[in-house]
This record gives C-alpha cells, structure tokens and sequence, in this order.
C-alpha cells in the first residue's frame, strides 16, 4: 500500500542512519546517529521528532521484531538486517497505536469482516514476520480476498452493530478493536481532516486524485500528534465538507479530476490515437472496447468484482471499426506478457508442445466470441491473438487468413499475416502483403522482394545447394535458402521489426513503462543492445520460433549464447579484414571486414559481436567505434552487464557522434 517514493525515502534514511553507527555497537549509538541526522539533508523529513521523539522511534525499531532492528543492528544470528525489513519496521513505528475510526454498515455485520481500504488500508502494514496479524488476546486474524485485503473482526468484540463506529489500531503485529458511539470520540478530527484536504486539494489542482491512507500516512510521518485519540472516520469528515471519492482516490467534489488509472488510461488512449491516426469514431470505440476489457480482465485475472456480463455483438461492431483491433493488440501487450508468464507458472492445459499453460482472460473472452459465432471476425481476431501470445503462430496466422477471407482489406490481419510471413522468410509473400497495406512501390516492399529475388533454388532432384549431398526436394525445398550477408541480414530484419514493436507497445504499459528505451529504438546501436543485452532475442525465440526456418533457429539460439565484448585493432587488412585483441580476455580474433576495415585505424576500440560459421569469423548486428577514455568504463558495464547502464553509455556517447561499423 505504501509507494516507492516512501520505501525509498526511509531506506536512503536507514542506509545513512547504518552508515553512522558501527555495527557491533548498541541501541545508544543508533539513537544518537538519529539525532544527528536533523543537521542534515534529511531534516525536513525529521523536524517534526524532537529527541525523544526519535529515539523512541529508534527504540521501537529495536524491539519490534523480537530484538531485530533497523539497518546497522544486527538479528541473533548476527546478520544485518535488510534494508526492505527495515523500512517496514520503521513504517510501523510511525503508525504504532494511531487509530482509525470506521462506520459500521450491514455488510460489514453479515460478513463480519473489514475491507483494509481508506483510512482503514493503513492497519495493513507488514512486518518482517511475514504480515501475519492477530488479536489482543493473541488469537490469529483471518484475511480473504485478493491480496489478503479484507480482515476478520473477532466474534468475542461487543456491539458490533450497524451505525456503531469501530475504532482500531495496530500494536505490533495485533489489531485492537474497540466499538464506540459518536458521543464517545474524543476528538473532533478537525485537524487531520483539514490538512488532508489541504492535501487533497493541491494534487487535485493537477487534475489527478489522491489515496486517501497514503495521505493520512503522509501527514503521520510529519505530525506524530496525528489520530492518537478517537475521532469521527475522515471519509465521513471530508465528505461532509466538500470532498468526494472514486474508489480509494480523492478529490473535490465540485472539480474535474481523474484517478491515476483513469489518467494513465486517458494518456495510453491518447498515445494510440496519435499513432494510429483514429478518427473520433475510433477512438471512442476504442475507449469502450478498453472498458469493456478491464472489467473482464478484472474478474478473471484478479477475482475483482462478479462477473461481468458482456454483449457480444457491441464487441463484434467495435472489432470492425479500422485501426481499433491493432491499437487494442498494442495497448494489451504489456498486459499480455505478465499473463503469458502468470499462466505458464500456474497451469490447467497443455500447450502444443506438452507444457502446462492456464488460460489467460482473453482466451476466455475469445472463446466466449467463438461460441457466439465462430466465424466472425472479432473471435477469429481474438483467437488468432489469443494463439500468438502462446507462441502458436501457425494457428495464429490461419485465423487471420480466415479474417482475410472475409474481408480482404482487415489491417490487423493483414500486419499480422505481413509479421509471419516475414519471420517464415517468405518474403515474396510479405512484398505483396506490403503493397496491400501501403499500395505499390514503397520502400518495404522493395526491400522484402529484393531478398526474396535472392532466395537460393533448385529443381526438385537437383543437388541441394547448400552443399548437404541431397536432393533439393529432400533438402530446402520447403526451407528458405538464402547466401550470405543476405541471410544475416534478414534475420537481423526479423529481430529488429519485432523489438521496434515491443518496445514502442511498452509505453502502454501501466505506470508508462519502456518510455526511454522507446526514445532510443530508433537508434540502431541502442535497438541491437535491447535485442542481445535486453533478452528481446529470447522473447522473439520464445513467441516466433515455430515458423522460423530452421537453420536462423539454431543461429539465432547461438547469437543468444554468445556475448559483445571491446575489442582492438591490432592489425588491419584495407578492404579484407582486420586482427582484433579481445581487452576482456587479451585473445586475438582474425575477422573478414570488407567495408569497415578499409576506414580502421590501429589501436580503435570496438564494441562488437562475433561468430564463426565454416571456420569464417565475422561480425554481426551493430558494432560502435568507442573513444579510448570510454574504454574502462565499457569494460566495466559489459562485466556486469546491465541493459539500463548500456543504454545510459550510450546516451552519453551520442554527444561523442558515435560510429556504426
């Protein structure tokens, strides 16, 4: 419940307050580094503590967990502890016997449970015993629903009764109840109140609402007074004057604000109408088709709600209005990929290949189209999708034949039927696909029939040409053969069209994931370092490999073994090749070159990859010409290699007009 911005903030803290204090010594010295920390940049988070105030915290810290404490002490088997641990411990402190007041209503007395949403959400903090919560008398506490998020209220607390205000409160890691009436508060809760709709209103002005406990903990954190006696629920108070809610998000009443979801959701839209160039038609299409999903995706992916009754026929229009289909295929991926590996690690049925594979929500809504109509085009859409993301492409592209059968001018069919044909390297099948899509003459096009002119053929009983002894019909006649560079060259073409689209469909992603390395596909050098470094090569063998040719599988498999390292010219042959020492492991590697080399210079540094066929070694993807002074650094990240430390070099080599080799 608490976000990244707090757990970093407190464990900046702890590691600084850890940095401070010896790790042998005892409570004392971490009380005096506490309070020594308001001389420094972090005294507008402590100026609320005064001495005590801190040390008490400190204190709590180190006994709140059966003598584990924060980061710096040390737990009875002398090991320190974690950062995360004790950013949780420190976060119940703050909030230890702050109590929350909440207004009983007949659910809450047929189920006798509490929703942990609201002002309530914050009983919900988690220690390092594993969030387990009990009882005053000890006694477990039971949690239902989804993560846990609803709490059994005991049968032993009186007057538990509709109207009747519950107050509770955490002690450690128990929940103390007490019911009142509201003649029994003790405080008018005007304080907090106000200063969370001060709050409140701020963020509204943005045009985005607030989380309600993540506020109240907010206000906590800097005013330790806060919800130490018992008041009226917020909720209440803030609704009283002016303030309304949207599930756990709050804003004025009277002014127009978005949750963070609706605002993340209105910005995705957005992007996908930009890119697909949607009228207004489509965009509101789209918008309702998304509505739809959520809901849907909702019940069967997280269990929230019942479950929801969808219409058929609405789905089957909005399926057919131009451009919708692709612009959901985009804005789901980043949905899809967790659902694929979620479903892969809690499995019903069997995929093709023998592994277990549970069905994800949208193979339940696709087999919910197909049922209604199986031959219609939003469940031969929805099928066809639905058996892409398994990785079953063949079946995937039949569907989408089926859609062309029936309308021959479907976009998403025809992308789709243009992506297969492409990675099954049938290119003169892709050419005319392209000048479907984009009419004659454009430049995809005549790239895709240049490399099917270059296709390596036989007539039947002929010798094979690729040199295996047999006969062509025996051999590649049904398996695309292509020479050399040409075959690298498409397969390099294949890589990059998938990575382009996966990193660009990243952006739609909740929180707007992917959004620099979106900035930097269209780099070439970055793009290869997302296929090789990224594991964008894994993900394509994973989702393609079932109509790639054969002979680019097991290549592409031993691209995905090997590595890029720095290397330097030690000796250079204009027009052939060049000599390179290895600086990682000081081994020299001849390498036929023709273009590059006869622009080398002894002593360069380049960043490349290598591989060897038939005793040949040559380079592959894209090689960059590195400064000397970058040398170190380059050496540095590739020993432990991290995409986003990559990417960072590179952005600082922009500045330095790196060259492609």
């Amino acid at each position: 419940m608490f976000d990244e911005g707090w757990s970093e903030t407190f464990t900046e803290w702890l590691e600084e307050l850890r940095a401070r204090v010896e790790h042998e010594d005892a409570a004392i010295r971490l009380r005096d580094a506490a309070i020594a920390l308001r001389a420094t940049s972090f005294a507008s988070s402590l100026e609320s503590f005064d001495d005590d105030g801190l040390a008490h915290m400190v204190d709590e810290n180190m006994t709140m967990a059966d003598g584990v404490g924060v980061v710096g002490a040390r737990d009875d088997q002398r090991v320190l502890v974690d950062p995360a641990t004790a950013t949780l411990m420190t976060i119940a402190a703050i909030l230890h016997r702050r109590k929350f007041s909440h207004r009983i209503t007949a659910a809450d007395v047929a189920n006798r449970v509490l929703a942990l949403e609201g002002p309530l959400g914050l009983l919900d903090f988690d220690l390092a015993s594993g969030g387990q919560l009990n009882d005053s008398r000890g006694n477990p506490l039971d949690r239902s629903g989804l993560g846990g998020r609803n709490l059994a209220v005991p049968e032993w607390v009186d007057g538990f009764d509709v109207g009747r205000l519950l107050v509770a409160w955490r002690e450690g890691d128990q929940v103390r109840f007490e019911v009142i009436d509201d003649g029994d508060v003790a405080s008018d809760g005007a304080t907090e109140w106000q200063a969370i709709a001060d709050r409140i209103q701020k963020s509204a002005a943005d045009g985005v609402g607030v989380v309600l406990n993540h506020v109240m903990f907010d206000l906590t954190l800097q005013n330790p007074s806060f919800f130490t006696a018992t008041a009226l629920p917020i909720d209440e108070l803030l609704r009283a004057n002016g303030y309304a809610n949207r599930g756990e998000q709050w804003g004025p009443a009277d002014s127009d604000w978005k949750t963070p979801g609706q605002a993340a959701l209105a910005s995705r839209l957005g992007l996908a109408a930009e890119t697909y160039g949607l009228q207004r038609h489509a965009q509101l299409a789209l918008a309702r088709l998304i509505e739809i999903w959520r809901e849907w995706s909702g019940f069967h992916t997280f269990g929230d709600g019942e479950l929801p009754e969808i219409d058929v026929s609405e789905i089957q229009d909005i399926l057919k209005v131009e451009k919708v289909p692709l612009a959901f295929f985009d804005m789901h991926e980043p949905e899809a990929a967790l659902s694929i590996r979620a479903a892969m690690s809690d499995a019903s049925t069997e995929t093709t290949d023998g592994s277990a594979m549970r069905e994800t929500a949208l193979d339940l809504l696709a087999d919910e189209l197909h049922q209604a109509d199986p031959d219609s085009i939003a469940a031969l859409l929805l099928t066809g999708r639905s058996r892409e993301l398994h990785g079953q492409v063949r079946s995937a592209e039949a569907a989408y034949r089926q859609v062309l059968r029936r309308d021959e001018t479907n976009g998403a069919a025809l992308v789709k039927c243009l992506n297969a044909a492409v990675d099954a390297s049938r290119f003169d099948e892709g050419a005319r696909l392209v000048r479907r899509l984009s009419g004659p003459d454009s430049t995809n096009e005549r790239m895709l029939q240049s490399y099917a002119e270059e296709l390596i053929t036989a007539s039947r009983n002929e010798s094979c040409p690729c040199g295996s002894g047999r006969k062509y019909k025996q051999c590649h006649q049904d398996v695309p053969l292509l020479p050399e560079p040409i075959a690298t060259r498409a397969m390099l073409l294949k890589l990059e069209m998938y990575a382009e689209q996966t990193v660009l469909n990243q952006r739609y992603a909740p929180g707007g994931g992917g959004g620099a390395q979106a900035e930097l596909v269209g780099f070439p050098e970055a793009r290869d370092f997302m296929i090789h470094e990224g594991g964008l090569l894994g993900r394509f063998l994973q989702n393609r490999a079932e109509v790639l040719p054969p002979s680019e599988l097991e290549r592409l498999r031993s691209w995905q073994a090997g590595r890029r390292d720095l290397y330097e010219i030690v000796d250079v042959d204009p027009g052939v090749g060049m000599n390179l020492r290895n600086m990682r492991t000081g081994d020299e590697q001849q390498i036929v070159e023709q273009n590059s080399s006869q622009e080398a210079e002894l002593g360069q540094l380049l960043l490349l990859r290598l591989e060897t066929i038939n005793g040949v070694t040559t380079s592959y993807g894209q090689g960059i010409l590195v400064p000397g002074h970058h040398g170190d650094r380059v050496l540095e990240i590739m020993e432990d290699l991290d995409i986003e430390d990559l990417l960072r070099w590179f952005v600082g080599l922009l500045t330095d007009a790196p060259a492609a080799v």
